[in-house]
C-alpha cells in the first residue's frame, strides 16, 4: 500500500507538471538535433546534452548556460507544485479512489459507514469513501486515504470512486431520497456488485430492494432486535421505552407482538401517535421525575433509552436510578468513550451502539461475504482492537 501511494504521488506530480516537463523534453530534444547538425555524432550529441562532455563552440556555451536556467526553473516548478499538493491532499485522495479495484464504496460517512470502514480496513479490504462534508472525512483526506469529496448524487461522483470496479457499494446516508437516487446511479455503472442501502422505512426499503437488487439495512430495526433479544434473555416482564422515534417504535412493536407489557415516553405527542395502543403512552419530558412516575418506572425491570444524546441519557438514567436502583437500563449511543462513562456507577447502563451491532448483525447474516467478511472476521477484528487498546 505504501509503494502504491508513492507511485500514485509520482504520477500526480508528473500530471501536475506536464507542461513544464514537456518543455524540458522539447528543449533537450531540440538541442540534441542542433548538436548533430553541427557535425557531432549521435553519441557525442547525447553526451553533450547530458552534460557528460562539453562543446567549446558558442552554441555549446549557450546551451550549457541556458540549460542551467531551464533545469533550475523546472526544479523550482516541481517543488512549488509539490508544496501546493501537500495543501491539497484531496487531489491525491481522489486519485487513489479512482485507481481502486475490487473494493467497497461507502457513500455517506455516517457512524455506520465509519464502523464498516474500520472492519474492512482491518481485514485488508480496500475502501473508498464518498462524502460531501469535508469535516466528516478530514482526517482521511489529510492521510491521503481514498476519498471523493462529493455527495454521490451525480454519476461522475461514483465514477471517480471506481464504482464500476467495486465488489460492494454501501449507501449509508440517512436521507431516503438520496439513497434512491444514488442506488439508481450505482446500478447503471455496476450491475453485479453487492448493494447495501440504509433505509429506515420498510415500505420504501422493499421497493428499493426489488428495483435495484439491493439488501436493505435498517440500523433501528437491527438495534431493536438486539435489545429485544437482551430483554428476552433477562426475562423482562415490564419495559419502559424512552423515545418514540424509529428505534422506539420498532421495539414497542416487538414487545407488543410478544405480549410484554411496556410504556412509551416521549416529549412530543405527535411522536407517540403510532404507539397509541401502549399501556399507557406517557407524553412528557423523560427527565421529569413526574413523567417517570406516570410511566411507573419504579415498577419496571427494563428501561430503554433510544436517543443518542449523551447528556440527555445521563440525566434520564440518573432519574431512573433514583427510583429504581435494580432495573436494567439499556442505552443507545454511538461513541465508545461515551459508552464507557454510562456503564459505570451511578448509571450502570448496558450500552448498545446502533452502528456497531448493525455491522455485526450484517456480518452474521452474510451480507458482507462479497468481500470475505463474516462472523469470524468480526470477532477477530474486535479482539485485535481490544488487544491494541490494552497494550
Amino acid at each position: 500500500m505504501r509503494n502504491a501511494k508513492r507511485l500514485a504521488r509520482a504520477r500526480l506530480l508528473i500530471r501536475q507538471n506536464r507542461l513544464a516537463l514537456g518543455l524540458l523534453v522539447a528543449w533537450f530534444g531540440a538541442s540534441f538535433v542542433g548538436f548533430v547538425a553541427l557535425g557531432h555524432t549521435a553519441r557525442e550529441a547525447a553526451l553533450i546534452v547530458a552534460f557528460a562532455r562539453t562543446d567549446p563552440t558558442p552554441w555549446g556555451t549557450f546551451y550549457k548556460n541556458f540549460s542551467d536556467m531551464v533545469v533550475f526553473g523546472a526544479l523550482v516548478g516541481v517543488l512549488v507544485s509539490e508544496a501546493g499538493r501537500k495543501y491539497k491532499p484531496e487531489e491525491t485522495a481522489r486519485l487513489f479512489a479512482s485507481r481502486a479495484r475490487d473494493h467497497v464504496v461507502l457513500v455517506g460517512y455516517t457512524h455506520l459507514a465509519a464502523r464498516m470502514r474500520e472492519l474492512f480496513v482491518a481485514n485488508g479490504v480496500p475502501v473508498v469513501v464518498v462524502e460531501a462534508d469535508r469535516a466528516k472525512v478530514d482526517a482521511l483526506v489529510r492521510a491521503e486515504e481514498p476519498v471523493v469529496l462529493a455527495s454521490g448524487r451525480d454519476p461522475s461522483d461514483l465514477e471517480a470512486a471506481g464504482v464500476a470496479h467495486a465488489k460492494m457499494v454501501v449507501l449509508a446516508m440517512e436521507e431516503i431520497d438520496s439513497a434512491a437516487v444514488v442506488a439508481s446511479h450505482v446500478r447503471h455503472q455496476n450491475r453485479e456488485c453487492e448493494l447495501l442501502v440504509r433505509c429506515y422505512d420498510d415500505d420504501v426499503g422493499a421497493v428499493l430492494a426489488k428495483t435495484y437488487a439491493a439488501r436493505i439495512v435498517s440500523t433501528s430495526r437491527l438495534a431493536a432486535q438486539h435489545v429485544a433479544a437482551l430483554a428476552q434473555k433477562n426475562g423482562t416482564t415490564f419495559c419502559v421505552i424512552v423515545g418514540a422515534q424509529n428505534l422506539g417504535v420498532r421495539l414497542a412493536q416487538i414487545m407488543k407482538d410478544r405480549g410484554t407489557r411496556f410504556v412509551a415516553i416521549d416529549a412530543s405527542r405527535a411522536a407517540l401517535d403510532d404507539l397509541a395502543e401502549a399501556d399507557p403512552v406517557v407524553c412528557g419530558s423523560p427527565a421529569d421525575p413526574e413523567t417517570l412516575a406516570r410511566a411507573k418506572v419504579q415498577e419496571c425491570d427494563l428501561v430503554v433509552l433510544t436517543g443518542d444524546d449523551l447528556g440527555a441519557n445521563m440525566v434520564v438514567a440518573d432519574r431512573v436510578r433514583d427510583v429504581n436502583p435494580s432495573c436494567k437500563i439499556v442505552c443507545r449511543l454511538y461513541h465508545d468513550d461515551s459508552a464507557e462513562m454510562l456503564t459505570r456507577a451511578p448509571f450502570s447502563c448496558d450500552v448498545v451502539s446502533t452502528s456497531k451491532h448493525a455491522v455485526k448483525m450484517l456480518a452474521d447474516a452474510g451480507a458482507l461475504r462479497a468481500v470475505g467478511i463474516g462472523p469470524a472476521e468480526v470477532k477477530a477484528t474486535v479482539a485485535g482492537a481490544v488487544r491494541k487498546a490494552s497494550a
